[in-house]
């Protein structure tokens, strides 16, 4: 209603400017007679004449409708000014007042990002941009680059916003605009902050301070308090921010910027919540709401109803915690409308907290069906409405309201504005796919603040639901890991990838190099030794570093003792992330186990995983080998490689189970619809191995370098397509160019190559194909998400394809893109897999293949026959499928091209093609 009523009394305002100008003008028409005789002299002025007047008329009105909307702007008031300032932009844009355009649509710009309407913001921005270039205005590109880098930090995507504000930075630094210079800096460190370096955050701050002392900026100087006070909070030197923030709050109301009391009263809201002083928390969080409710900032009314929400929950006030976080996910929710891809998925990882918190709210009024269902959106979000949106898919939540626990129900105003499956929905899904579904959550503590992290593992949530309906709830506490002195280091799933991807790097490097015995493998072997000494103690860098070492020449063993000796005492200042970037793309085929020095210390990590993931639901999953068991996990366990789990003796989970992944419960009936709705026309097996390697920069400021050569993919290759019957695409053949022409025909896709995750630009994942005259060679996931593909199956046998950016709907990489162009089984590696036992898992899975149409069996007895030859979890553990395990059959097939090119499936040459596979 107050929505309606601001927007009415703005459009109001704009008429009754228009009618103040209309009169305005006509009283200043010469004459005795004003009315008649004034429209007289109008009417009988020349078609020249009266279009100046009318277009002086309309910039008097543009005029008019600028200073009001500013007027508004500066009070806060955004919503009444919108429209001033859009009607405004208008008549400049009519008449062609190009400054006046570019000043008005920054203002534009910034109501548009205020208010939470992303996507006009960036486009408002984008033209501002373009217009201040043309003109060669560096100023206002500075300033507009400002202004994009606000937006992306509010869509989550802070590298992006890190080099918006850099540049805009050095331009102002260029002109000396100090004034400028000073908000720059600060907003450089409140990106730092969201990245959690809150120390270099305080540098920038500390650097902006003084300017702003130095410039007599007192107002700017509150803002820049406020943040300081933040990044204090989260290194935990609460007392230091207590008066910081009280600083920035005298400030802030002497000079009533809205804007930062608002943000004070919140951050005084979390301090006090901390303190376990709740009354006072909600006060200000109250106060800080008022403040956003009136300015119509969503994403900071966002912000502090999920605290308060938090709060609400912790003081056992459980309706009115359910009620506030609903609020917040519905403000998120309006965030999302007209965001591309990049920007929903990036912009969701920030809101993520309110899901979480809702979930613990229903377990603790023992609601374990609604706390599912809050789960299952929470990762399915971005997910679900992509796919649904690109295809005719139907989502499984708008085919019945019916539900098995009624007493459960969602509240009308969450499921009228988002789709949530049913729990009947998810039953029906679990006997679709015949398949025992293990959905898991991990709630955070947000008051557990370790190293300036925010946030702590404080529960693991698991729901098991079995193809028969039947569902079953459990809790792991997870305070006890955080209490043992080998707890994982930031996740769960992110230590178990660091420790493989470390010793599989430093192990090919160590490979490529051995016959150089140069200063380069010393230098590889010293990085190497620092690394194990420091993540994993002694014992692995002697297994690992010292035994491979004895068929070297003994000074170079003695170099790399004395090396390591030295900088491990010293520090260990030779760590080098980029050098470890680099050792990423060599290969590797020795037998002997990489992903631990020892095989008790695999066993051990191994079985605490297993210990934590599977042991709690042991007794709830099948007994059959056969049966498949699909985990849906969170985003901190996406990179666990399920099959290498061990149960205390020592058996591999993929030894008792057939196993696969999904990003969310929804996204497996999409893929079986998607699996329903391919073509019988395609029959073509698309191979492709070891491509000419194109050149890749895996850092801006970077100069770009080739990619390595992948020669075992190319016996990968040959292998697979003489099992398929056609010709692989190798070296110069694999171009991009002809990989696109046909991928629309294929049937299955085997792509082994280069798999890369570009974090920088956000999401955009590549895959390396050969490169042509006119074609970098890189094919992106944006790119793949546009392609009309018909194929029932995708390989990616490469480096690194799973692991795109982490999120809440899963791996976002390739695999993501794949299946959002519609393709409903995707295989993925989750690291840097050795070429040689892949090239052997990968043709024999190709050779199960042929005697199963169940993918997900066709992997697992690859897996195990791969295991007995090679078993180290390096060499197999980590492929998954994600998605759809039924392939279809030489049958369905035959039964499409009857009904799309009016076959007969039982005509000889049908039927001689049923032979043939």
């Amino acid at each position: 209603m107050n929505k309606n009523r601001n927007q009415a009394f703005a459009s109001f305002r704009v008429l009754i400017a228009t009618l103040v100008i209309s009169v305005v003008s006509l009283s200043q028409l010469p004459g005795k007679f004003p009315a008649f005789l004034s429209i007289t002299q109008v009417l009988a002025q020349t078609p020249e004449q009266l279009k100046m007047r009318k277009w002086s008329q309309k910039k008097k009105l543009a005029n008019n409708l600028y200073w009001q909307g500013k007027e508004y702007y500066d009070n806060d008031h955004f919503k009444i000014a919108l429209p001033l300032f859009e009607e405004a932009y208008k008549i400049y844009q009519e008449t062609g007042e190009l400054k006046s355009e570019v000043i008005t649509i920054n203002y534009l710009g910034d109501i548009y990002d205020v208010l939470g309407k992303y996507s006009q913001a960036l486009k408002t921005f984008q033209r501002a941009l373009v217009i201040y270039k043309e003109a060669g205005d560096n100023l206002g590109e500075a300033k507009t680059l400002n202004s994009l880098g606000g937006v992306y930090l509010n869509l989550g995507q802070y590298p992006r916003a890190f080099v918006f504000f850099q540049q805009s930075l050095e331009i102002y630094k260029k002109y000396g605009k100090f004034r400028q210079i000073d908000s720059l800096l600060n907003n450089v460190g409140v990106t730092y902050a969201y990245m959690n370096q809150y120390s270099q955050a305080l540098t920038l701050y500390r650097k902006s301070l003084n300017i702003t002392k130095r410039l007599g900026n007192r107002q700017g100087e509150g803002g820049v308090l406020s943040n300081m006070g933040k990044s204090f909070y989260y290194l935990g030197k609460h007392r230091r921010a207590m008066d910081l923030y009280w600083d920035s709050l005298i400030i802030s109301q002497e000079f009533d910027d809205r804007f930062f009391k608002g943000l004070t009263f919140n951050n005084l809201g979390l301090l006090h919540t901390y303190r376990r002083e709740y009354k006072e928390a909600e006060k200000f969080y109250q106060k800080s709401l008022e403040i956003y409710w009136e300015s119509g900032n969503r994403i900071r009314e966002a912000e502090v109803l999920r605290n308060l929400g938090w709060l609400l929950f912790k003081t056992g006030k459980l309706p009115e915690a359910e009620k506030t976080l609903l609020d917040a996910i519905k403000v998120m929710d309006s965030l999302r409308q007209g965001l591309n891809y990049a920007d929903q998925v990036s912009l969701f990882k920030t809101q993520a907290e309110a899901y979480r918190t809702l979930q613990s709210v229903y377990i603790a009024q023992g609601q374990a069906a609604k706390a599912l269902q809050i789960s299952e959106q929470e990762r399915a979000h971005v997910w679900v409405d992509l796919l649904s949106t690109k295809s005719s898919l139907k989502l499984v939540s708008q085919s019945s309201n019916a539900v098995d626990f009624p007493e459960q129900n969602l509240p009308q105003s969450l499921t009228s504005s988002i789709n949530l499956p049913t729990i009947k929905k998810i039953q029906q899904i679990a006997q679709a796919q015949n398949a025992t579904l293990v959905q898991y959550s991990i709630i955070y503590d947000p008051l557990k603040i370790k190293g300036g992290r925010i946030g702590q593992e404080s529960e693991l949530l698991i729901w098991v639901i079995k193809p028969t309906g039947e569902a079953a709830f459990r809790r792991v506490d997870l305070a006890p890991i955080w209490q043992q002195q080998n707890a994982y280091h930031s996740s769960l799933g992110y230590h178990f990838w660091t420790i493989s991807t470390t010793t599989n790097l430093y192990k090919e490097a160590l490979t490529r190099n051995w016959h150089r015995q140069d200063a380069i493998t010393s230098i590889i072997l010293l990085v190497g030794g620092i690394i194990g000494f420091a993540l994993f103690g002694r014992r692995l860098v002697i297994n690992l570093f010292i035994k491979p070492l004895q068929p070297l020449k003994r000074h170079w063993l003695f170099f790399w003792l004395f090396s390591s000796l030295v900088a491990t005492v010293g520090g260990g200042g030779l760590f080098s992330w980029e050098f470890l970037s680099l050792m990423t793309d060599l290969s590797y085929s020795n037998h002997q186990s990489i992903f631990f020095a020892e095989q008790l210390e695999q066993s051990e990590q191994l079985q605490q995983l297993h210990q934590l993931l599977i042991q709690p639901i042991a007794d709830l999953l099948p007994s059959d080998p056969n049966a498949h068991v699909i985990f849906i996990p969170p985003e901190p366990l996406l990179l666990v490689p399920f099959p290498a789990l061990q149960d205390t003796s020592g058996q591999y989970l993929i030894e008792k189970h057939t196993l696969r992944i999904a990003p969310s419960i929804q996204l497996l009936d999409l893929t079986r619809q998607q699996r329903q709705h391919i073509s019988g026309l395609n029959e073509e097996a698309l191979i492709v191995g070891n491509p000419t390697m194109p050149i890749f920069t895996s850092e801006i400021g970077q100069p770009p370098e080739p990619l390595p050569s992948l020669p075992g993919t190319q016996q990968e290759a040959k292998a697979i397509a003489q099992l398929l019957d056609t010709t692989p695409l190798m070296g110069n053949q694999a171009t991009k160019k002809m990989i696109l022409q046909r991928m629309p025909k294929a049937r299955i896709i085997h792509l082994a190559t280069h798999g890369l995750w570009d974090d920088f630009q956000g999401l955009w994942s590549t895959l390396a194909l050969a490169p042509t005259d006119d074609d970098s060679g890189l094919l992106t996931a944006a790119e793949i998400r546009k392609l009309p593909l018909n194929a029932e199956l995708v390989v990616l046998s490469a480096c690194d394809t799973g692991r795109g950016r982490i999120t809440g709907e899963g791996v976002i990489g390739l695999s993501h893109s794949f299946i959002s162009a519609g393709v409903p089984s995707v295989i993925v590696s989750l690291w840097s897999v050795p070429e040689a036992p892949t090239a052997e898992l990968m043709t024999e899975f190709y050779r199960q293949r042929k005697h199963t149409q169940d993918l997900a069996q066709a992997l697992r007895q690859a897996m195990l026959a791969t295991l007995k030859e090679n078993p180290n979890p390096i060499d197999w553990a980590g492929f998954t499928l994600i998605g759809e395990s039924k392939a279809i059959t030489a049958y369905q097939r035959a039964q499409k091209l009857d009904t799309e090119v009016d076959l007969n499936p039982n005509t000889p040459e049908v039927i001689e093609k049923l032979k043939n596979e």
